[in-house]
């Protein structure tokens, strides 16, 4: 379950089936992992989701009608306590838009 609220509206829930009906993203992280200069290990971990700007899109909370959104700042908040903070023209203007699941 993901839940989304503006400032003054309604709390919008988003189901698992929900979730499953927007564009899965797939990103491949390569990491250079050495315990000495000289051997360098490569590892790659794969991470899978959607993106947020397409739960945002989706919601109707993206494009307010008088542009108010373009001021908008995103807070993710995991189940763990984890916070990300993201302004609407990352999301929407930049390739962290493309990255943040």
């Amino acid at each position: 379950m993901l839940t989304l609220q503006a400032p003054g509206a309604a709390v919008l829930a988003f189901s698992e089936a929900d979730l499953d009906a927007l564009p899965p993203i797939r990103l491949t992280q390569r990491l250079s992992v050495s315990s000495n200069a000289s051997s360098a290990t490569e590892r790659s971990v794969v991470f899978g989701g959607v993106l947020l700007r397409d739960v945002l899109l989706k919601s109707g909370l993206a494009f307010a009608a008088d542009r108010s959104a373009r001021t908008m700042v995103v807070e993710a908040v995991a189940t763990d306590g984890f916070r990300a903070v993201f302004s609407w023209g990352e999301l929407f203007n930049t390739i962290v838009g493309d990255q943040a699941l």
